[in-house]
């Protein structure tokens, strides 16, 4: 007597414990879907490259009395033209005159970002006329990348995460048009740390930018495995629980 009384108070408990169990992994997967969709690399870098841009003209700009402001990348690189595009409206929106970058300035591959070189001194090298009665603003992108540190399941039940960081700081100099002194030198930096859907890399990957697409971290035998260890749990529930349930 003792033995069926003690079996179905545990027969009991465990239906509870399934019961509870798989209740948890349909909301837990249910409030992973219905989270809002991250913003794709090309709008979180473009928002953070805008802050900065807006956060240097505040420093130097009030200093130069409306006079034309000329850009000029340190390198050449797609991150460059991106960057450069960014200050362009940015500094346009502000009412300033801006030159944009040359095509001669722009394009190639993107310099190292241990490079010591001054800033300033790629005024002597970058491309066209000086600007006599304007100013010359040389960008330097010291960080500008994106990444994705890990892959992974959230849940028991559902989806892959993918965890994303991104980083920009961009150094500026500011020299007179003609002369080449140096009026204003300064830097900001923006960082941001998030996560998406695995099933989403494609909208959050989308653009002809090659920094847009970052490599994925590599698998290994253990992210073969996963799938089948969280099948086997989840069969296992299944048939225990109808067990019990028969037993009844």
């Amino acid at each position: 007597m003792r033995w069926s009384i003690r079996q179905g108070w545990r027969r009991r408990a465990f239906q509870a414990t399934a019961g509870a169990t798989m209740v948890a992994l349909v909301f837990s997967t249910a409030s992973v879907r219905a989270a809002d969709p991250a913003p794709s690399n090309l709008d979180l870098l473009e928002r953070m490259t805008s802050e900065i841009a807006e956060e240097l003209y505040a420093k130097f700009g009030p200093e130069l009395g409306g006079r034309v402001i000329e850009l000029r990348p340190f390198a050449s690189g797609e991150d460059y033209v991106f960057v450069g595009n960014v200050f362009t409206d940015v500094l346009t929106s502000r009412g300033a005159t801006t030159i944009a970058p040359s095509t001669s300035a722009v394009g190639g591959t993107n310099p190292s970002l241990t490079d010591t070189m001054p800033a300033a001194a790629a005024t002597d090298s970058a491309a066209p006329t000086p600007s006599p009665s304007g100013v010359v603003l040389t960008f330097q992108n010291v960080t500008f990348a994106i990444a994705y540190p890990d892959v992974y399941r959230s849940h028991l039940v559902g989806g892959k995460r993918i965890k994303r960081r991104a980083d920009v700081r961009v150094h500026a100099t500011v020299t007179e048009g003609a002369s080449g002194e140096v009026l204003w030198v300064g830097e900001a930096a923006r960082e941001s740390t998030d996560e998406f859907d695995y099933d989403d890399s494609a909208r959050v990957e989308q653009g002809t930018y090659q920094f847009a697409r970052p490599v994925l971290p590599g698998s290994g035998w253990g992210k073969y495995a996963e799938p089948v260890f969280v099948t086997g749990i989840i069969v296992g529930l299944i048939y225990l629980f109808f067990s019990n349930q028969s037993d009844n």
